[in-house]
């Protein structure tokens, strides 16, 4: 089973941890978990991300319109293809937790990977209305 969170939830100790994140602070070096960056936004989303934050314009509209197709091309990459399917395959016989520094999983990129993944019939915990985002990956166009 697969759950996603915000970095900093504690999780069982028998859980996988996959931090979806490009870079990882200082404090998080040591513990127990794996970084998957190719799962994260690359840096020119991010830093679009950080300036629409900065402008005060970031936003549900925003996220759907300007966010989530660039990383559903991003996503249609290797090794991300790759990974999602490493992910599909693994979450019927163990738990794993991707986590992530954002607060409003509503418009982050881990409600967007969580809708691909369970489209792709992953075992997933995660809201039914995320699959909206496995039928746009579906139709992105691809990089591959």
């Amino acid at each position: 089973m697969i759950e996603l969170h915000q970095i900093g939830i504690n999780v069982p100790e028998d859980t996988e941890k996959w931090y979806i994140v490009r870079k990882l602070g200082d404090n998080l070096i040591s513990q127990d978990f794996k970084h998957v960056p190719e799962l994260s936004p690359s840096p020119g989303l991010f830093e679009r991300y950080r300036q629409l934050v900065k402008n005060g314009q970031w936003n549900k509209e925003t996220f759907q319109h300007i966010y989530v197709p660039v990383f559903l091309k991003e996503t249609k990459t290797e090794p991300a293809v790759s990974l999602l399917k490493l992910l599909v395959r693994k979450s019927n016989r163990k738990n794993i937790s991707l986590f992530c520094f954002c607060e409003d999983e509503t418009i982050c990129h881990r409600s967007i990977v969580g809708g691909i993944l369970k489209g792709m019939n992953a075992e997933i915990l995660c809201p039914d209305d995320y699959l909206q985002y496995y039928e746009m990956y579906k139709n992105s166009p691809s990089e591959c």
